[in-house]
């Protein structure tokens, strides 16, 4: 009975040291489960969470400066996506958020000494668009039971970033603001694949209509003579990059 007892303990401590050493997911993967779709309640929770993901963002944007193995534009899907909420909570407690902006201050006088980088060519100036914080409220959860619900959800979004660039026409001081109801939009268009079977032809017929007011107003941009970024800055505002 003894010796039973022996092996059973040494299979069990066998057993605990196989399924130890499988396969760990790594601290981006652990926070891309925490904290991808998650809608904040407060504003505690919500610096926190930007905190641990800026940690993350910054190590492999270090690793693409130092041209080494980088995730970094994995990681910055993560980022834009929590970066994108922090029009919901600025209001709430600038003191948090002036704190966060001198981190990332500091941060890249450290981490970048030598290199010709500033933190707002990586960190965009937050949205003050109310267009664009009426919309996150609106649409806070993204939970759709339906295809018209969705539907009404990607109208909203589409006028409300086709306005932010009409604004934009008329003032190129702008382009800030536009950058965070674009990433919002992208989020709202990507879960048209839920909903293609039962309405197909409606989100064809959207896409179409939006391609063309799109493409019609980043013309009129492009031909601006005072518009102040290079040809490559405008991508973002590429057909391919908005619709796949």
């Amino acid at each position: 009975m003894r010796n039973i007892f022996i092996k059973f303990i040494v299979f069990f401590i066998f057993s605990a040291i196989i399924f130890s050493c499988g396969p760990q997911k790594s601290q981006f993967e652990k926070l891309k489960d925490k904290y991808e779709n998650k809608n904040f309640s407060d504003c505690k929770s919500y610096i926190k969470a930007l905190n641990e993901v800026t940690d993350i963002f910054l190590d492999e944007l270090e690793k693409l400066v130092m041209e080494e193995e980088h995730n970094f534009y994995e990681v910055g899907k993560l980022f834009d996506e929590i970066y994108s909420q922090a029009i919901l909570f600025e209001s709430e407690c600038p003191e948090m958020f002036e704190n966060y902006d001198q981190r990332i201050i500091s941060e890249f006088e450290e981490r970048f000494p030598q290199k010709d980088i500033e933190p707002s060519e990586v960190f965009p100036p937050r949205s003050k668009s109310e267009n664009y914080k009426k919309l996150r409220l609106k649409y806070k959860d993204l939970n759709f039971e339906n295809c018209s619900e969705y539907l009404n959800a990607l109208n909203d979004a589409a006028d409300v970033y086709l306005t932010e660039i009409d604004i934009l026409l008329n003032d190129l001081n702008y382009l800030d603001n536009v950058y965070e109801v674009e990433v919002f939009f992208h989020k709202i268009y990507e879960l048209s694949s839920s909903f293609e079977e039962e309405c197909s032809d409606e989100i064809e017929e959207f896409n179409y209509t939006f391609q063309t007011e799109l493409m019609e107003k980043v013309q009129e941009l492009e031909s601006t003579n005072d518009y102040p970024y290079d040809e490559e800055y405008l991508d973002v505002y590429e057909e391919d990059e908005i619709i796949e």
